[in-house]
C-alpha cells in the first residue's frame, strides 16, 4: 500500500469516527430537558419532588388523570403456581451492583464470581454456573431473619423491584430502554464517562444515581446521609410470591394500579416550601403480606404508614434520594438542575407514552425469615446477566467494548501495519 493510500485510509477512518460522534451527540441533545448525568441533576430531582409534590403525575392530577401503573403477573407467562407451596408467584426483575448485600460479592445469595475481579473497572463477572443452570432453587433461605438483626437487611437496602414480562422484551426495564435507544449505546462500558453509557441510562430510568465503583466518597464530600454508592450493573430475574412484596404508594396491594400517594400536607422543612406525609395518617400492613420490613436498628415497622413516613423523612429531600412515593421511579434523565417549569414533565410524553420524568412502576420486597408464612421459601432465581448483556450486548466480559475513538485508532493502526507489511513484501 502506498503512503498516499495509507493517508486516504487514515482520513477516511477519522472522518467516519467524527461523523459517528456528531450523530451520537446530536441524538443526545434531541431530548428536551436533558441536562446531563450530573450529581447536581440527580439531587435536584429529590428537591423538586419535595417542592412540587402536588404537581407530580398521579391519578388525581388533572394533567395525568386516569394514570395507571403496571401490575405484575397480569399476563400469561408472567405468573405461575409454585408446586411446593401452591401459592401464586410472579416474575420480577431486580437491578443491583457488586456491593449488593443480597446478590453481590459476599451476599447471602451471591451471584457474582469473586475470582473474576477486573481492577480497571472494579467489576465482577456473573458466576458461570448460574448462567449454565438457568434456574436455581433457593429453598427457604429468603432475606433477613425474624428480628432483622445480624443481616444488614433493612429499609435502606431492601430490594426494589420492577415488573418482568413473559419474555425479556416484555420486561418493564427492557421495553422502557428499548424505546429510548437514541439515549444510550452499547459502545460504552460501565465505567465510561460518556453520556451514552447504557449502565448510567438504566440507572436513571430506575431513579438511581450511578457509580460503578460504589465508593462512599463519590461525589467529593459525600456524607453518611448521601453516600451515593449505588450501581446497576446486573439484572436478576426471579419468581417471587406475589404477597412477598408491596407497591410503595397509597396502596400496598400490587393489584391496585392507581398512581396515588399517601395523604400529604405542606411542610416548611429547611426554610423551603415543600410537602410531607400527613403525620396523623395511620395504615396497618395488609394481613396477607409475607415477611416484614425492618429499620436500621433491627426493629420492625409496626405499620405501613410508619414505613412510608420514615422513608420520606429520611430521603426527600434531606438524603437527596428522588423517591416519589407514588409507585413509580422518577427518570432523572429528563431533569435539569435549574428547571422551573415542573409541570412540563406532566404535559409531555416520551416515545412510549410515559410522561417525561415518569420512570417504571416500582415494588419493595419484604424481609424476615425468608417470608416463611407456611415454612417454605418464596423466590426462585431464573436468570442473571450484566446490564450490558441484558440490553443485548454480546461482548464476552459483559461490561465494556472499545469506544468509537478507540475503534478508530485500532483501525488506523491496522491499516498502517498492513501498509508496512505490503511495502516490505515488495
Amino acid at each position: 500500500m502506498s503512503i498516499r493510500n495509507v493517508r486516504r485510509a487514515f482520513f477516511f477512518t477519522v472522518s467516519l469516527s467524527i461523523a459517528s460522534l456528531v450523530i451520537q451527540v446530536s441524538g443526545l441533545h434531541a431530548q428536551d430537558g436533558f441536562g446531563g448525568f450530573t450529581y447536581d441533576n440527580y439531587s435536584a430531582t429529590a428537591k423538586n419532588i419535595y417542592q412540587h409534590f402536588n404537581q407530580m403525575a398521579t391519578t388525581a392530577n388533572p394533567l395525568t388523570s386516569g394514570m395507571q401503573l403496571s401490575r405484575p403477573g397480569s399476563a400469561a407467562g408472567e405468573w405461575r403456581v409454585d408446586t411446593v407451596t401452591g401459592r401464586r408467584q410472579v416474575k420480577m426483575n431486580y437491578s443491583f451492583g457488586h456491593g449488593d448485600l443480597q446478590f453481590g460479592i459476599g451476599g447471602s445469595h451471591e451471584l457474582l464470581d469473586p475470582t473474576s475481579y477486573s481492577g480497571n473497572q472494579n467489576l465482577y463477572s456473573v458466576k458461570s454456573d448460574w448462567v449454565a443452570d438457568g434456574v436455581v432453587r433457593e429453598g427457604s433461605q429468603g432475606f433477613g431473619n425474624p428480628n432483622g438483626s445480624g443481616t444488614g437487611f433493612n429499609s435502606t437496602n431492601t430490594p426494589w423491584l420492577t415488573k418482568a414480562g413473559a419474555t425479556k422484551q416484555d420486561d418493564a426495564l427492557f421495553s422502557y430502554m428499548d424505546a429510548r435507544r437514541d439515549q444510550w449505546s452499547l459502545d460504552y462500558g460501565a465505567t465510561s464517562d460518556n453520556q451514552l453509557n447504557p449502565f448510567r441510562r438504566a440507572a436513571a430510568a430506575l431513579g438511581m444515581s450511578y457509580n460503578p465503583n460504589q465508593i462512599d466518597d463519590f461525589p467529593s464530600g459525600a456524607t453518611g446521609d448521601n453516600p451515593n454508592k449505588y450501581s446497576n450493573n446486573y439484572v436478576v430475574t426471579m419468581w417471587i410470591d406475589e404477597k412477598a412484596f408491596f407497591r410503595p404508594n397509597a396502596f400496598q396491594s400490587v393489584e391496585q394500579t392507581d398512581a396515588a400517594s399517601a395523604p400529604f400536607v405542606p411542610d416548611g422543612q429547611a426554610g423551603e416550601a415543600g410537602w410531607e406525609p400527613d403525620p396523623t395518617w395511620q395504615q396497618d400492613w395488609e394481613a396477607d403480606l409475607i415477611g416484614g420490613q425492618f429499620k436500621e436498628d433491627g426493629s420492625q415497622y409496626d405499620s405501613y404508614s410508619d414505613f412510608y413516613k420514615d422513608w420520606w423523612g429520611n430521603n426527600d429531600p434531606k438524603g437527596n434520594f428522588p423517591w416519589t412515593g407514588i409507585g413509580f421511579t422518577y427518570d432523572w434523565y429528563y431533569q435539569n438542575a435549574d428547571n422551573e417549569e415542573w409541570d412540563a414533565y406532566w404535559s409531555e410524553v416520551g416515545p412510549d407514552g410515559h410522561f417525561l420524568g415518569e420512570g417504571l412502576a416500582e415494588y419493595v420486597m419484604l424481609q424476615g425469615l425468608g417470608g416463611q408464612q407456611d415454612g417454605s421459601g418464596y423466590f426462585e432465581i431464573i436468570d442473571v446477566q450484566t446490564t450490558y448483556n441484558y440490553l443485548g450486548g454480546t461482548n464476552g466480559n459483559g461490561f465494556a467494548v472499545p469506544e468509537p475513538g478507540s475503534l478508530a485508532i485500532l483501525g488506523i493502526t491496522s491499516l498502517l501495519a498492513l501498509g508496512v507489511r505490503r511495502r516490505r513484501a515488495r
